[in-house]
């Protein structure tokens, strides 16, 4: 077989499997000039992760907060005002337009948000206009998420899970047994949880499968394309098949959790009062952050990096450093 080294020798033309790789009358050559529409930076991400940055971006407590695709950072608390930070905790603007406690913010594919507080759910266009808001709930609304269809799914107290489109019109509901804690979204299925029982429910809103436990409560849900894993209010933590079976439990340590998020390297990362910790695959635990801080809530983004609201009024941003590679050419000399 013979070997060609790039490095060594000139070529006018490079195929694989009949596709042209470069060279041609459309390649380009040494001194061309790439326009900034067809070329970006690349960068590789180390997995260790540390503070990257510690801001206050609020003056009181966050109650909800969320990253989207851009890593626009969004964040909600007790003075009811909505806030947009940039990536680097710049703000954008605010919404003052909210009525009751904030339960849960959620972003579409057009950057609307959607925020639940009391019985109230509020649509804000990206630029921090409200486009519709519903108030005829009987009872608190608890959380609020946009699937990847853009229908809005939200709970309350009333053990309702409803599924609305982008216009907020009710495309059915689905009635539990208790109140629903959190909505988690693999495909077109959904997963809730209640007080003591985790359910799969289909797009259509009926109940393919649950899971209950006879102990304690669920705290916090997540799945990725194989398992589920869920905290409860008694330190125990847990990965499951999505056939019920149980992986490996494991206890954390001196406080009840809050929240879980599994990450796309299949590492957990757990919250609870006073730490965030993250565990490997197998249950055990690799490091944790923040120690003996009070903890709030926190979120990741699609480059898993985590933000953590602490109740000292800041955000502390986690994740690994990035290195620069160079350029990725995106368009041939000559397309438009």
């Amino acid at each position: 077989m013979a070997t060609l080294n790039l490095n060594t020798e000139k070529i006018d033309k490079l195929y694989i499997g009949g596709q042209l790789i470069c060279g041609g009358n459309n390649g380009y050559v040494k001194g061309d000039i790439i326009p900034p529409g067809g070329i970006k930076e690349v960068y590789q991400t180390n997995e260790e992760k540390t503070e990257i940055w510690n801001k206050q971006l609020e003056n009181n407590t966050i109650r909800s907060l969320v990253v989207d695709d851009e890593f626009n950072i969004y964040t909600a608390g007790d003075n009811r005002i909505l806030n947009k930070f940039d990536k680097n905790g710049h703000k954008i603007w605010e919404y003052r337009g909210l009525v009751g406690d904030v339960k849960g913010i959620s972003v579409d594919s057009a950057k609307n948000v959607y925020v639940v507080c009391g019985l109230t759910v509020t649509k804000i266009n990206k630029d921090g206009r409200e486009v519709w808001k519903l108030n005829n709930f009987s009872q608190s609304l608890s959380s609020v998420n946009v699937d990847k269809n853009d229908n809005v799914f939200i709970s309350g107290n009333d053990k309702t899970l409803r599924k609305l489109n982008k216009d907020g019109q009710e495309i059915w509901k689905y009635t539990g047994q208790t109140d629903i804690k959190n909505i988690k979204f693999d495909n077109d299925d959904i997963y809730i949880s209640e007080y003591n029982t985790i359910k799969k429910i289909n797009k259509d809103g009926q109940e393919v499968w649950k899971y209950k436990i006879s102990y304690g409560g669920f705290e916090s849900v997540d799945v990725d394309s194989e398992h589920i894993y869920y905290c409860d209010n008694d330190k125990l933590v847990v990965k499951m098949n999505k056939d019920g079976q149980e992986i490996w439990k494991t206890r954390s340590f001196n406080y009840d959790n809050n929240a879980v998020i599994i990450s796309e390297n299949g590492h957990l990362f757990i919250l609870n009062r006073r730490a965030l910790y993250e565990y490997d695959e197998n249950g055990r635990r690799v490091k944790s952050y923040l120690d003996n801080s009070s903890m709030g809530v926190f979120t990741m983004d699609n480059k898993q990096n985590i933000y953590v609201a602490l109740s000292d009024n800041t955000v502390r941003k986690i994740g690994g450093k990035e290195e620069f590679l160079g350029y990725e050419i995106l368009k041939d000399k000559g397309d438009k």
